[in-house]
């Protein structure tokens, strides 16, 4: 798609929402599998365990990460 429909479609968040979304998204899409998600982040597996012990505290959250399964298993 392009930019401009792709940016019309978003919905303004804070800095920290838009990268629990992110992270989120690329969660789903790597079935829970943490070094895929650092990978395709361009950070460290570390960091991205960090990330979703954070949002794990948030209730909004923690149901979504515990549907993904063994979270922090790079072979999940």
């Amino acid at each position: 798609e392009s930019a401009p429909h792709m940016l019309s479609v978003r919905t303004p968040c804070t800095l920290k929402e838009n990268d629990e979304i992110h992270l989120a998204f690329v969660l789903n899409l790597t079935r829970g599998n943490t070094r895929e998600t650092a990978d395709i982040l361009g950070v460290t597996m570390r960091q991205v365990q960090r990330k979703i012990l954070q949002m794990r505290e948030d209730p909004r959250w923690s149901a979504f990460l515990d549907g993904l399964g063994k979270i922090g298993d790079p072979c999940n």
